[in-house]
């Protein structure tokens, strides 16, 4: 499944408000952006962050290419991953369970 179809899968099984991804995540909202795409908001003790549509796109696109994505990968491809920051978390449950 390309990353387009990827994106298209998960917005239909996160529908809801407070849906249990693990840990102390959960799936919050379809963010609307003003270039019309969505981010995934989600929330952890109490905070909420969102992954921006295109990273999960073009993660899911090189990872069928055989590219390993990992906390390394979005920082090389989006310079806004650190150690502490949990979206590359979430993005990469997001790509291994769906």
């Amino acid at each position: 499944m390309n990353g387009q179809v990827f994106f298209t899968k998960i917005k239909t099984i996160y529908t809801r408000s407070h849906t249990h991804l693990y840990g102390n995540y959960c799936f919050e909202k379809w963010l609307p952006k003003k270039n019309g795409k969505q981010n995934y908001q989600f929330e952890f003790m109490g905070n909420r962050k969102s992954i921006p549509q295109d990273w999960l796109i073009q993660a899911k696109n090189d990872m069928n290419l055989g590219v390993i994505v990992d906390r390394e990968w979005f920082n090389i491809n989006f310079k806004c991953c650190n150690n502490d920051d949990c979206r590359a978390s979430v993005a990469i449950y997001l790509l291994s369970n769906h």
